[in-house]
């Protein structure tokens, strides 16, 4: 909730949460960001992200469309929130991108691709 709150409420960045909180701890998303037309301009817009499969038993590949040029970052968390591990950090082209992720336990997870500071997520679940 706190990272809700920093973000979403007072604007702060993610790098700005992770510095006050000590932690990289990812928002619940109960409270939205404020958006205005300048946003779609400046390519600050969420993005559909799927996972398949999903529920995988051992990788899964998380797949979206991207439609600016941008820094962007692919991450895991766990369901409450915490930060597992980091896949991609990287400028991407335009287009539709993937990765793989593997290596996890069993459990419930959120993939977070963030693209211009707008995070998308997506659930998966491994079972083995």
């Amino acid at each position: 909730m706190y990272a809700d709150v920093l973000e979403n409420w007072f604007g702060g960045t993610p790098q700005e949460t992770e510095s006050v909180l000590q932690d990289r701890v990812l928002p619940l998303g109960v409270l939205q960001r404020t958006t205005s037309v300048d946003d779609a301009y400046e390519g600050r817009v969420g993005v559909d992200v799927r996972v398949a499969p999903n529920p995988a038993s051992s990788q899964a590949t998380i797949e979206w469309y991207q439609p600016v040029n941008s820094v962007t970052t692919v991450e895991v968390y766990a369901h409450d929130g915490r930060h597992i591990k980091t896949l991609l950090t990287d400028r991407l082209a335009p287009g539709t991108h993937s990765v793989v992720v593997s290596d996890l336990v069993s459990g419930s997870y959120v993939c977070c691709v963030m693209i211009n500071g707008v995070r998308s997520v997506a659930p998966l679940t491994i079972s083995r």
